[in-house]
This record gives structure tokens, C-alpha cells and sequence, in this order.
């Protein structure tokens, strides 16, 4: 009988081996499952905004010709339909990031960051602050799915399956006459750690696998490649961990599951945990209340005299200036449009604080991350499916340069109390969303799983130099 046989043979002697795999089986549908129902959620959310945006500008644009051709009735509609400060104000245009090919691999924080939002001329933290309602628990756990499968559990199957390769065979009386064989003991534990890593793979891959055959286009080989190289990585990691607890501790089985399960809550949990605590120690954003407490402080002092805000754009501005500009007459989509803006310039200072701290926070993340694999690995799932910090960022930019376009479109042709022709509409601003380059999330992906990497070759050696150890001890 071979080793392999005897080895495979051995696993499946009791039902233990079967039921782990076919329930984490269960539980990997289950996260893609969950994956795959929040992406529709936000292709599905992305597409009513479109549909909302191109019935209710279509029907602008109709207003406005019967405007022009002298049959519109309602002269409300009229004044919506001209006014390029009732429009830039009340008439928003969504500004989206679109779920990548893989986010159904991992939701990571894209269930906390916005994807979406209505863009108007009013002050940009009118419309960067609104928040879709969800379960509590949701946020405060985040979603199950594949990355919590690969990132959390599939360690504690590892270690389920891994913690007695050695004393278990010393407890069957076996370990002896297995060594006594004409095979070296790098090989009888490589065939051990081996059948064991495969049987979870050949789970985690096809589940993969099947996330990329539903997508309607081809996603990058350099994608598909880093993610399972990846997995790799992170799955030997945790085999050769077992590796070194078993060779090392010559105590029992029993013995070594509780200290494989210790190292696990502290990598997988506590050191995550301690990471972000420090970082909020070290550099703490402005909590949310203050940020608006000093917005209404500030748009409180700015309404006192909207008319001089005019007046200081039209000395700018000279030829612009209506002939019919009254400062005593109250113009609200005129004097609220000149609000905002100013409340915009002046509230940039306190919103530059607060993303500093926030980057900061994220650069301290990045820094510290290589102290847990369990980081390292989230970060390229996280990565690879677009659902990281870093894209939240080309997003956000994305979305303040659609804001000021926005406001430079509307507000010079309301201060100058000019109206929309019907050819104007052609050339509202939309917002279409520009995606990163392949290479950098790919290079990002990479570097976090150079980290893992790192773990895994560090362990290699431990383990090979525990079995020199323990070869010499038997």
C-alpha cells in the first residue's frame, strides 16, 4: 500500500474528515450566496438612478421646448425647466461605483462606503452624508461572505484537520512504524499536509471559479492568478503552522489544538482588532456631530448676507452682472446657490482634517498589517474585488470633481439670471465613472500578498528545522 493511499484511507476513517468538508462547502456557497446578492443590490440600485435620472431630465427637456414653442401651461414647470439654479439645486444626477467582476468575492467595505450619490449644487456634505439604511448588525459585523469563509474559517478547518498529523499517529501507536519505512520523513509529513491543503482547495477553487463563470465578461488572468496564488499561500501558511505546533510540542493531540486555536484568535482576531484600536489612538478623525455642528455654524453666519456674496462674484465677474439684480429682493434659488458655495470654501479646512486623520489612519493599517496574515489576507481579497479603501478613494475624487463641474455648470448662468434653451441639455454634466487601471489593484493586491508570502517562508524553515529536530529526537 502506498503512503498516499494509507494516508487518504486514514482521513476518511471516520465521518469527521466528510462532514468538515461538505459543511464548509455549504458554508462557501452560502458567502458566495451573499456576495452575489449584494452585487445585483447595487448593479440594481445603480440602474433605478439611471432610469430616474433619464425620465425625470427628459421630461425637463420636453418643458422646456414647449416653453420655447409657446404651449407649456404650468408656469412652475416652466420656472424649473429654465432655471439652471432650480435644476443644479432640486435636480440631482447620481454619481456610482459599479461592482467590480469579483465583488461578489468580497464585500468588504463596500456595504460601509457609499456607492452611490444624488449630486447636486447644494454644499457637498449635503449629499456626501446621506447613508441608506441597513441592519445595525450588518454593519457592525459585516456581511458573510466567500473572504470571511477563506479569511476566518477555513484556518479553523486547517487546524481541525492538522492538529494531530503527528501525535495522533503517536496516540495510535503508529508514528514509530511509520518511520521505520524507506521514505523520509519530509515526505511522509509533505503527503500528510498535502492530501489535507488539497481536499480544502478543491472546495475553495471551483466556488472561485464559479463566481468568474457568471460574470458577462472575462476577468483579467492576472486577477485570477494573484487571487489563487494567494489563497495558496494563506492555506499552506496555516498547514505549516500546524506543522511546527506538532513537531515542536510532543504533547498530545488535545494539547495541540488548544494552542493552534490560541494562535488563531490571537492572529486572526485579536492582533486586527489591536491594529485599529492603535490607530484611532494615534491619529483620531473629528467624530461626525462636529463636523456637522461647525457646517451649520458656518452656513448660520454665511445666510446673513447672501447679497454680498453676489456682489463680490459680480465685481469678479463684471460682465456679468444682470441689470435686473435687486440685493433687497430675495432670489432664493440665486441667493441659496451662493450660499452653498461659500459654505463649501469655508468648510474645506475642517473637511481636509478630517480626511487627513482618515488617511493617516489607513497608511498606519497598511503599515501595521504585516503583523497579521489574516490582514494581509483580507486586504487582497479586498483588493482584487474592488471593495478596498484605496478604490473608495479614486471614487470619492471622481465625485468632487463631478461636484465643483456641476457647480461651475450652474451657478455663473444663475448669477447672471441666464435661462436653459432646450440645446442645453445636451450638454448638462453626467457623471460617468472612470475605473482604475487593472495594474494598480493588481499591484496593490501583490504587495499585500508579498506579506503573506513572507509569513509562509518564515514557517517553512521553522518547520523544517523543527523536523530535523524531531528526526534526530526519534
Amino acid at each position: 500500500m502506498s503512503l498516499i493511499t494509507y494516508e487518504w484511507k486514514l482521513l476518511r476513517s471516520g465521518y469527521g474528515f466528510t462532514i468538515a468538508i461538505v459543511f464548509f462547502a455549504i458554508i462557501g456557497i452560502y458567502g458566495i450566496w451573499t456576495g452575489v446578492s449584494w452585487s445585483q443590490f447595487q448593479k440594481q440600485a445603480i440602474d433605478t438612478a439611471h432610469e430616474v435620472e433619464t425620465k425625470t431630465f427628459l421630461d425637463l427637456r420636453q418643458t422646456a421646448e414647449q416653453q420655447e414653442e409657446g404651449t407649456a401651461l404650468d408656469p412652475v414647470d416652466i420656472s424649473y425647466a429654465v432655471n439652471p439654479g432650480m435644476i443644479g439645486l432640486f435636480y440631482s444626477r447620481p454619481a456610482y461605483m459599479p461592482p467590480t467582476l469579483l465583488a461578489a468575492t468580497s464585500i468588504g467595505q463596500s456595504d460601509v462606503y457609499p456607492y452611490l450619490f444624488d449630486v447636486t449644487a447644494h454644499r457637498k456634505d449635503a449629499f456626501l452624508h446621506q447613508e441608506e439604511m441597513d441592519n445595525p448588525v450588518n454593519l457592525l459585523l459585516g456581511r458573510f461572505d466567500l473572504a470571511f469563509v477563506i479569511v476566518y474559517l477555513m484556518p479553523l478547518l486547517i487546524i481541525g484537520l492538522t492538529f494531530n498529523v503527528i501525535s495522533g499517529e503517536r496516540e495510535r501507536n503508529t508514528w514509530k512504524l511509520l518511520l521505520s519505512q524507506p521514505f523520509s520523513i519530509y515526505r511522509l509529513l509533505g503527503i500528510k499536509l498535502l492530501l489535507r491543503g488539497l481536499s480544502v482547495m478543491c472546495v475553495i477553487i471551483p466556488l472561485f471559479m464559479a463566481v468568474v463563470g457568471m460574470q458577462d465578461a472575462n476577468v483579467p488572468l492576472a486577477m485570477v492568478g494573484i487571487w489563487i496564488l494567494s489563497i495558496f499561500t494563506y492555506l499552506f501558511f496555516w498547514l505549516l503552522l500546524s506543522l511546527v505546533v506538532n513537531t515542536y510540542n510532543n504533547s498530545s493531540s488535545s494539547s495541540n489544538a488548544l494552542v493552534l486555536v490560541c494562535i488563531w484568535i490571537i492572529l486572526v482576531l485579536v492582533i486586527p482588532a489591536s491594529i485599529h484600536l492603535v490607530a484611532d489612538s494615534l491619529h483620531p478623525v473629528p467624530s461626525r456631530s462636529h463636523l456637522i455642528e461647525e457646517t451649520r455654524q458656518i452656513e448660520t453666519e454665511v445666510r446673513v448676507d447672501p447679497a454680498g456674496l453676489l456682489e463680490d462674484w459680480y465685481r469678479e465677474n463684471p460682465g456679468k452682472r444682470p441689470e435686473d439684480f435687486d440685493p433687497n429682493r430675495y432670489n432664493f434659488p440665486l441667493f441659496w446657490m451662493a450660499i452653498q458655495r461659500e459654505v463649501d470654501r469655508l468648510m474645506e479646512p475642517v473637511v481636509d482634517e478630517y480626511d487627513r486623520a482618515l488617511n493617516s489612519q489607513y497608511r498606519f493599517v497598511n503599515a501595521a498589517r504585516i503583523l497579521s496574515p489574516a490582514v494581509l489576507m483580507q486586504d487582497v481579497l479586498n483588493e482584487l474585488a474592488g471593495s478596498g479603501y484605496s478604490r473608495y478613494q479614486h471614487f470619492m475624487a471622481q465625485v468632487e470633481n463631478f461636484h465643483h463641474e456641476h457647480i461651475n455648470y450652474f451657478a455663473p448662468r444663475t448669477y447672471a439670471h441666464e435661462q436653459l434653451q432646450v440645446s442645453d441639455y445636451s450638454n448638462l454634466p453626467r457623471f460617468e465613472y472612470e475605473a482604475e487601471p487593472t495594474r494598480l489593484p493588481v499591484l496593490r493586491a501583490i504587495t499585500a500578498s508579498s506579506g503573506i508570502l513572507a509569513w509562509f517562508l518564515i514557517l517553512l524553515f521553522s518547520g523544517m528545522f523543527t523536523i530535523r529536530r524531531l528526526h534526530s529526537i526519534e
